[in-house]
């Protein structure tokens, strides 16, 4: 297993706690620093197949930076992008805990500040669903990827029943205006925020496949969890996910592939820009 940087639990959750602000509910501080050296190792382990060191890279969206120290340790040409002044802040502050100075852009959201064809690597971590228009966040990655760029976009899924921003039952099945009130009343933060759209797989699928060709990774993740320690972080489901995939992969059955995806968690694509 390929050697990556990733900081302990424990400096995690002192980052969060620090910036508890950007964490809502707040009492899912824990269980965000409990799965992020999990989901960072994973993601590293990911990228790292498809690109070396010298690549540069567009952590877009890093938010306090949760993935992006360990993104400019294994690829020292990484720039950070996010739309919040103090997110900036927060992501900085984790840098220069590691001592390393990758610079963290601010954006408007609409155009990013950078040339085309200027990375070879572009992260979007969940960022599909607070971007408010996911085509022209797309456009733009397209815009200054390189022509052998990559594009890793992950989305979690409208069907799950465990909304994965707030982890309240079917939330993300509601209109707007019941979302809110649900939130509230279950005294998670003043409203459904920061979430324009959760999609569905073929929303998703669809939107991405647009400006992208796709290479869909989830099974192989959950398949492999021993080389990406998907297990760790999602129990011993994965495990027994991973039997009923390899089974379904080896006698290609395509149609309960589909629908399974329908209604996984999330997804993990890899994706190469088609011409505009």
């Amino acid at each position: 297993m390929t050697e990556v940087f990733v900081p302990k639990k424990e400096d995690y959750l002192k980052h969060l706690k620090k910036y508890a602000d950007f964490i809502r509910p707040a009492e899912l501080t824990d269980w965000c620093a409990k799965i992020s050296p999990f989901r960072t190792k994973r993601l590293m382990l990911t990228l790292l197949k498809y690109k070396n060191s010298r690549s540069k890279v567009l952590d877009l969206g890093c938010g306090t930076g949760l993935n992006t120290v360990s993104l400019a340790k294994a690829f020292p040409e990484t720039i950070a992008c996010d739309v919040d002044k103090k997110v900036k802040l927060a992501a900085d502050d984790f840098l220069a805990k590691i001592k390393l100075k990758t610079p963290v852009i601010i954006y408007d959201g609409k155009k990013l500040p950078f040339k085309n064809n200027s990375f070879d690597l572009v992260t979007c971590i969940e960022v599909y669903e607070p971007a408010p228009n996911p085509d022209q966040l797309l456009k733009e990655v397209r815009r200054v990827l390189k022509t052998d760029g990559i594009l890793n976009i992950t989305a979690p899924n409208k069907l799950w029943p465990i909304e994965g921003h707030y982890h309240l039952w079917f939330l993300s099945y509601l209109p707007k205006p019941l979302a809110d009130k649900y939130v509230r009343l279950f005294k998670k933060g003043p409203g459904y925020d920061n979430v324009f759209e959760v999609p569905t797989y073929k929303k998703f699928y669809q939107t991405v496949n647009k400006y992208f060709s796709i290479e869909d990774i989830t099974f192989d993740q959950v398949i492999n969890y021993k080389d990406y320690g998907t297990d760790k972080e999602r129990g011993l489901i994965v495990k027994i996910l991973a039997l009923i995939f390899k089974f379904i992969e080896k006698y290609k059955l395509i149609t309960i592939k589909k629908l399974l995806l329908n209604f996984s968690v999330g997804w993990i694509f890899i994706c190469r820009p088609k011409k505009s």
